[in-house]
C-alpha cells in the first residue's frame, strides 16, 4: 500500500537515473496502481498503516525483531509510507547506524521528518524515488524493507537493479507482502496485488538475489528474506600458481578466484592451515564461491614451511604475498588497498602476526592501513611463551621446537606487537567454543587489543571442532559464517 511514483518538491534528496540499455523492462505491469499517492490525505493514510487493524502494525515489533538489525547498520525503508518501520528501524541501527525513507510521496516523507524531528531522532534521511529506481547511490546500504509495497513497483525489473546496485555486497532484501490464494484472500488482495509469494520471490532472484530465509508468523502477509549475490558462473575463475615472490619454489604461489564481474572488489588474502609443517592454497573447501557470491576477490596463499624454514620467515612470506596481492589485484578486479588477511590455524597465528607487527609489511614497502580487517579461524599461539606454560610438556616442547627460544617466542606472538597508534585493523576471532587452549589465546588476544583501542571480538563457535570450523566458514547456515559477514560488513564501511 506504499508505493513508487514520479515526484520533485524542495527539501527532499532526488537524484537522476542514468537512462537504461534498451532491453530493460518498457511497460508498466500495474498502470495507474499509484495514482492515489499523487496527492494522499495524510491522516487517512496514518490511520490505515499504523492502525490496529493492520496486521503489520500489530505485528511491528517481532518484524523488527526478525529483520536482525545491528548497530551501525544502513537500512533503506523502501516505500516507507507514513514512517512506521523507519521510526522503529532508528532505534535499531543506533547513533552510528542510518535509516533512509524511501518514498514516491513527499507528503509521506515530510511527515516523517517532522515525526523525526518531533522524536529527537536523528539518524533518519528521506529520499524522493520514482517508479523506475529508489534513487539509492550505488554500495550505501545493508538491508533494504519492502513491506506492502513490492505490489506497487511498476517496473520492478528496473527498481530491483537500482536495489541490486545500492546494497553493499552480502546486503539483504526482507519482503513482505500479502498473501494473494484465490479463494483464501481477499477480494480487495486479489483485486489489487497482482500476483503472489511464488510469482514475486522468483522476479527477485532473477534480478540477483537468493532466497536465505522465511519467516511464518504473519498471516495475511508473508515474510521472505533474500542475499544479494554477484553474475557470476558456476565456479569463480580460477587463476592458480601464481608466483609472487622472485623463486621458483612452488611454495611460494598463491591462488586467485575472480568473480566474472565486478571492479574495485574487497580482496580476501586466506592463508592455510597445517601446523607451519603442511597444508595447501588449494584446501579451500568452498570458501572461493562463497566470497566470491558476497563480491569478494579469493586468493589462497602457500607458504614454505618447517623445517625449510623458520615461522619468521613464513610470515615474511605472507607479507610478499600481500605485496604481490596489492600490485595485481586491479587485474582480477580487486581494490589493492582494501584487504582482509584471515587464515586457518597455522594460518591463523600468521595472519594476526603480520596484521599486528607492521615490520612485515614495512620490508615490502606497505603500510599496514592496506589492510581493513583480520579473521583469524581457531588458531592458537598468539602469545606462545604464555601457551607453552600451560599446555602438557610434550606440546611444550613441540612448541619451543618449532618458535624456538623465549625471546623469539616474544617475537612471534601478536600480543607483544599490540600498541595504540599503529592502525592495526579490527579483528574478529573465531575459535572452538569448548577448545580450552584456542579459547584462551583467542581471548588474549581480544583483551591486547581491546586495550590498545582496537576493535576486536572473539566469536565462540559451538558445535565445532578444529576441522569443521574451518569446512564450514562460508556455508550459508553456518553462524560462524553469519559472525563473520556481519563483521566484515562493518569493517568495510569505516
Amino acid at each position: 500500500m506504499k508505493a513508487l511514483f514520479s515526484f520533485v518538491t524542495a527539501g527532499v534528496a532526488v537524484c537522476f537515473l542514468a537512462p537504461l540499455p534498451t532491453t530493460a523492462q518498457e511497460k508498466s505491469v500495474r498502470p495507474g496502481i499509484n495514482k492515489p499517492f499523487e496527492d494522499p490525505d495524510l491522516k487517512d493514510f496514518v490511520k490505515k498503516f499504523e492502525g490496529e487493524s493492520r496486521e503489520i502494525a500489530v505485528s511491528a515489533k517481532e518484524i523488527v525483531a526478525a529483520c536482525k538489525i545491528k548497530p551501525g547498520m544502513t537500512v533503506a525503508d523502501v516505500g516507507a509510507g507514513t514512517g512506521l518501520f523507519t521510526r522503529k528501524f532508528a532505534s535499531e541501527v543506533g547513533e552510528k547506524g542510518k535509516v533512509i525513507a524511501v518514498d514516491i510521496a513527499p507528503t509521506f516523507l515530510r511527515h516523517i521528518e517532522k515525526t523525526c524531528e518531533d522524536a529527537k531522532i536523528k539518524n533518519v534521511e528521506t529520499v524522493v524515488c520514482d517508479q523506475f529506481s529508489t534513487k539509492l547511490p550505488k554500495n550505501s546500504v545493508d538491508l533494504v524493507f519492502i513491506c506492502d509495497t513490492y505490489h506497487h513497483f511498476e517496473f520492478p525489473q528496473r527498481t530491483l537493479q537500482s536495489i541490486h546496485d545500492a546494497l553493499r555486497p552480502g546486503g539483504r532484501v526482507i519482503l513482505i507482502d500479502f498473501h494473494r490464494i484465490e479463494g483464501k484472500s481477499s477480494a480487495f488482495v486479489m483485486g489489487h496485488v497482482r500476483a503472489g509469494q511464488e510469482v514475486f520471490v522468483r522476479e527477485i532472484k532473477s534480478a540477483g538475489f537468493k532466497v536465505v530465509g522465511e519467516e511464518k508468523f504473519l498471516k495475511e502477509n508473508y515474510f521472505v528474506q533474500f542475499e544479494k549475490v554477484v553474475n557470476l558462473p558456476d565456479e569463480p575463475k580460477g587463476h592458480l600458481g601464481l608466483p609472487y615472490a622472485d623463486t621458483k619454489n612452488e611454495r611460494q604461489t598463491l591462488d586467485v578466484y575472480a568473480p566474472v564481474k565486478g571492479m574495485a572488489l574487497p580482496v580476501v588474502v586466506w592463508i592455510h592451515g597445517g601446523g607451519w609443517l603442511s597444508g595447501d592454497k588449494k584446501d579451500v573447501h568452498q570458501k572461493p564461491q562463497a566470497f566470491a557470491d558476497k563480491g569478494f576477490l579469493f586468493v589462497s596463499v602457500n607458504y614454505r614451511l618447517l623445517p625449510e624454514v623458520t615461522i619468521k620467515q613464513m610470515a615474511e612470506d605472507v607479507a610478499k604475498a600481500i605485496r604481490w596481492v596489492h600490485d595485481h589485484a586491479k587485474d582480477y578486479g580487486g581494490d589493492p588497498d582494501t584487504l582482509i588477511v584471515a587464515g586457518h590455524s597455522a594460518g591463523a597465528q600468521l595472519a594476526a602476526l603480520v596484521c599486528t607487527d607492521d615490520r612485515y609489511l614495512k620490508a615490502e614497502k606497505l603500510p599496514l592501513t592496506i589492510i581493513r580487517a583480520c579473521v583469524p579461524v581457531d588458531g592458537d599461539s598468539y602469545d606462545v611463551p604464555t601457551q607453552i606454560m600451560t599446555v602438557e610438556k610434550k606440546r611444550a616442547d613441540n612448541y619451543r621446537n618449532r618458535f624456538g627460544d623465549e625471546k623469539m617466542q616474544k617475537e612471534l606472538s601478536s600480543v607483544t606487537h599490540v600498541a595504540k597508534d599503529k592502525n592495526i585493523p579490527p579483528f574478529l576471532i573465531l575459535h572452538v567454543a569448548d577448545h580450552p587452549e584456542t579459547k584462551a589465546q583467542s581471548q588474549r588476544l581480544v583483551k591486547a587489543l581491546q586495550e590498545a583501542g582496537v576493535s576486536a571480538k572473539a566469536f565462540p563457535a559451538e558445535g565445532k571442532n578444529h576441522t569443521t570450523i574451518n569446512a564450514d566458514l562460508g556455508l550459508s547456515g553456518d553462524r560462524p559464517t553469519q559472525e563473520m559477514w556481519e563483521f566484515l560488513g562493518v569493517a568495510l564501511k569505516k
